[in-house]
């Protein structure tokens, strides 16, 4: 078991901070997911009672789920519509981070087991939809697709 008195210290000025990554993980993959849940929403709600982070520009972390961190999803949903939120993202193509902010009106899925989404009107006008597109290469090349839904029918563009 990880003593955790000074324990961010001791992994700076020993030097030892890549040993106690490891011991870290390994105790939390051993951890339930009701636990991780649990604890999850407590931290989240005890950051949001001692901290105002509405209206402010915020860097968050989200979790690796197979390395069962912390839930940070619960403070996303809690400032999203009042905030600004940023993450850190690794573009391996430049071979370095970016720091990249998340639009409020996109949702995204618990897990990540659906693409984000984000819920438009879109005109509809002599019996058809009005939509124009005009993507960049980049964008065009994604495996992204543009759905809508009309009285239970779901159609691709």
């Amino acid at each position: 078991m990880i003593s955790y008195k000074n324990h961010p210290l001791a992994a700076i000025s020993s030097g030892n901070k890549n040993r106690l990554r490891k011991s870290a993980l390994s105790e939390r993959l051993n951890l339930k997911e009701e636990f991780i849940e649990g604890n999850s929403i407590k931290i989240s709600n005890q950051l949001l009672n001692n901290f105002s982070l509405l209206k402010k520009n915020v860097h968050l972390f989200y979790p690796i789920s197979k390395n069962k961190e912390v839930n940070t999803w619960h403070i996303h949903k809690s400032i999203n519509s009042n905030s600004t939120i940023y993450t850190s993202v690794y573009e391996k193509s430049k071979d370095k981070w970016q720091c990249v902010s998340f639009n409020p009106f996109v949702k995204y899925s618990k897990e990540n087991k659906y693409p984000p989404t984000i819920k438009v009107k879109i005109p509809y006008e002599n019996n058809k939809y009005n939509i124009k597109s005009d993507e960049s290469k980049e964008s065009s090349n994604s495996n992204s697709s543009i759905y809508f839904i009309d009285s239970n029918k779901k159609d691709s563009l």
